[in-house]
């Protein structure tokens, strides 16, 4: 990711292959971004593909924790140890993301209780950066030892897809508010269409891939599109030639890969999910959380 003024852009960066040392390849966002604003406006109108994220991460240091006050629709200003991520040991990681900063994690601490005669207690992860996100039945189980320090004794795996709360809409330097819902571009053939005729007989029709629409899914979401052919009756189904794919399809497809495109939700303040480092200011902004 490329970093600039506190604001990260979802860049891949491709580095060099072979022998010897070739530099990176810089992925020239914004002129695509310009290009695609220019070729589906209204498709475009109001999307953001900058993150906020950079602010975020400039709440902790490189190293060490904080602490602060999550809310969700099912976390009302509870406690959480913010901090960074873990990265993955060197043999690990992926080296295409190799230069990419770690995100943030949340550690919610549940009550302790008394387990077979140890005192154990269970802790989730809140996912905390371009997304607030949380894997449902995914949690760590810790056992307190000698000296009355904990540690992980087991926990459970998350089967299904993880909660998503939203896209990181705002940030300064007391709270940071998750009021974008997160969008995936799918791009299409959108015709023209021309109607050919079978050897046997009859006509069908064919769309070529000259022009390119849009598809704007909310993430992880299923959606589809169709071309009306008008009332013109298909009489036969033979195979459509295989026509040569728009150029546009393919610069669009690698825009879609390489961004986190959100659109404001313009939710009540108090409804919004949000992270604090005051309670106080948690419970001002929510004022139903107990």
């Amino acid at each position: 990711m490329w970093r600039a003024a506190g604001v990260f852009l979802f860049v891949a960066m491709v580095a060099g292959r072979g022998h010897g040392a070739e530099p990176a390849l810089r992925y020239p966002l914004e002129k695509e971004l310009a290009w695609a604003r220019a070729s589906w406006p209204d498709d475009l109108k109001g999307l953001h593909f900058h993150s906020l994220a950079g602010k975020l991460l400039a709440w902790i240091p490189a190293s060490g924790a904080l602490t602060v006050f999550l809310y969700t629709d099912e976390l009302s200003c509870r406690r959480a140890t913010l901090s960074r991520a873990e990265r993955p040991r060197d043999g690990d990681a992926d080296p295409d993301e190799s230069s990419s900063p770690a995100g943030l994690q949340a550690r919610i601490i549940g009550r302790s209780r008394m387990e077979d005669g140890e005192r154990v207690r269970d802790v989730r992860l809140v996912q905390v950066g371009h997304l607030l996100s949380q894997e449902d039945s995914a949690f760590t189980i810790e056992a307190q030892g000698a000296g009355g320090k904990w540690q992980e004794v087991g926990g459970g795996a998350g089967s299904d897809a993880p909660t998503v709360y939203g896209a990181l809409s705002y940030v300064d330097d007391r709270v940071a508010r998750w009021d974008g819902a997160p969008l995936d571009i799918q791009p299409y053939c959108a015709g023209p269409v021309e109607w050919l005729a079978c050897p046997a007989g009859g006509e069908r029709p064919c769309p070529r891939c000259e022009q390119v629409g849009l598809l704007l899914l909310p993430l992880d979401g299923l959606g589809g599109h169709s071309i009306s052919y008008g009332t013109r009756a298909v009489t036969c189904h033979d195979p459509c030639p295989k026509y040569p794919e728009s150029p546009a399809m393919a610069r669009v497809s690698s825009l879609a890969d390489r961004t986190q495109p959100w659109q404001p939700r313009h939710t009540p303040l108090s409804q919004v999910p949000s992270l604090y480092r005051s309670r106080d200011e948690c419970r001002r902004d929510h004022p139903g959380a107990r």
